[in-house]
């Protein structure tokens, strides 16, 4: 029973320590220490039994360390099976469900050997569909012979990025793909595993941003405001037609409106000398806004300009530009201008109304009531009258200059 256990123990422990190193060198190097264990362990035993107890177990003995090597055998070579096949489980299942349409390709025929689900739901075909399936047909018809010749270019490479190519469903459907192979076997057959990546709305979202760019630039182009921004150096990186077009005016000005250019190109005239101070100014504050009395020489009147700064951070919050917005509120300011002067004459109308206009229409309102208080006195109403003329005539002088302020305010 001792005997038993101990090479129960020696074949559990064997099996474990092979399963886990499998290699051929040292399942041959435990095989030759079990053996050379059992055969000093058996001959130790039998050393004390007779000689002719010993000619009856020797055949016994063979027997016996016949059939521990072939349990030993039979458990390394099931774990290994079972590894072995699980591992090719794992790789199918890899392969099968990868997100990403995979396939094999045979490199003689460009026939596709093999595919995983997301090539068929992507591409459209099935799997029945494989036997006549040839590489070239996921291509673009116009790019056959481009795909012979790169397959013939990569055929003996281990990895290769193919780039972006163009393919087909099965349907017509086109969409653009990365796609990227490795040499393998597969059937006894020289052939390259194929990843493709639809990258399809990528390349939308890529054109998309570039038209967006493009209305955006001509967006900023049509508007009448100046925009423009320059780098920690003061050179002006990028600026739009109206403040190209502002520049032109000047006789002076021979940069060619190419931009990056320095700020010491332009005139150095006290508009820009005061862009220059407050540019300088935004590179140490989060935000500027200022408004400018520039004097116009061509209009030979003043111009108003709201003048915004805005510092532009990288990833790391260090301010690398300021993007510049200058508009003119010229007309804003003559509009509220024109505003506050007729709330002024607002203003002298309701002082003419609560105070002046008042006061005459008091005096004939007073008269008024002496004359009902005492009708049939011609003496009073002689008296009277003259005053209440007076009056009306003072009212009707302030309600004419009532009158010509609100034409005033209407002008």
């Amino acid at each position: 029973m001792r005997l038993h256990h101990f090479f129960c123990k020696l074949i559990i422990s064997t099996v474990s320590f092979v399963s886990m190193k499998s290699y051929p060198f040292r399942s041959a190097v435990l095989y030759f220490i079990l053996g050379c264990a059992w055969i000093f362990v058996s001959d130790w035993l039998l050393s004390a039994v007779d000689k002719e107890t010993i000619n009856k177990f020797q055949s016994i003995k063979g027997i016996l360390f016949v059939f521990v090597t072939a349990v030993l055998l039979y458990f390394i070579i099931l774990s290994s099976y079972k590894r072995l096949k699980k591992s090719q489980l794992d790789y199918r299942s890899l392969f099968k469900e990868n997100p990403h349409p995979m396939l094999v390709y045979e490199l003689e025929s460009l026939r596709i050997l093999t595919a995983n689900n997301a090539f068929f739901e992507r591409f459209q075909y099935a799997e029945t569909d494989l036997n006549a399936l040839l590489l070239t047909d996921i291509g673009m018809p116009e790019d056959k012979m481009a795909i012979v010749d790169f397959v013939k270019k990569v055929e003996n490479k281990e990895y290769s990025d193919s780039g972006v190519w163009k393919q087909m469903t099965r349907n017509g459907g086109e969409f653009y793909a990365r796609v990227s192979s490795h040499s393998t076997a597969f059937e006894n057959k020289r052939a390259r595993m194929m990843v493709i990546i639809d990258i399809n709305e990528q390349i939308k979202a890529k054109r998309a941003i570039q038209t967006s760019e493009r209305k955006l630039q001509a967006l900023i182009d049509s508007t009448d405001d100046l925009v423009f921004m320059v780098d920690k150096n003061l050179s002006v990186v990028t600026a739009n037609e109206s403040f190209k077009q502002k520049l032109s005016v000047h006789p002076n000005v021979h940069i060619g409106f190419t931009t990056p250019f320095h700020l010491d190109a332009l005139p150095q005239t006290e508009w820009i000398g005061k862009w220059v101070s407050r540019l300088q100014g935004a590179f140490e504050n989060n935000h500027i806004l200022v408004e400018e009395k520039l004097w116009n020489r061509a209009k030979n009147s003043f111009e108003y300009y709201e003048v915004v700064c805005n510092p532009i951070p990288d990833i790391n919050s260090e301010v690398i530009g300021i993007a510049c917005f200058a508009r003119n509120i010229t007309d804003q300011r003559k509009y509220e201008d024109k505003i506050n002067r007729q709330i002024q004459q607002f203003k002298e109308i309701t002082w003419m109304q609560s105070h002046e206009l008042r006061r005459p229409l008091a005096n004939i309102m007073g008269l008024s009531s002496l004359l009902n208080a005492e009708p049939a006195n011609e003496a009073l109403i002689h008296d009277t009258l003259p005053l209440l003329q007076k009056s009306c005539e003072e009212l009707d002088t302030i309600v004419k200059n009532i009158v010509a302020k609100s034409s005033e305010i209407k002008e």
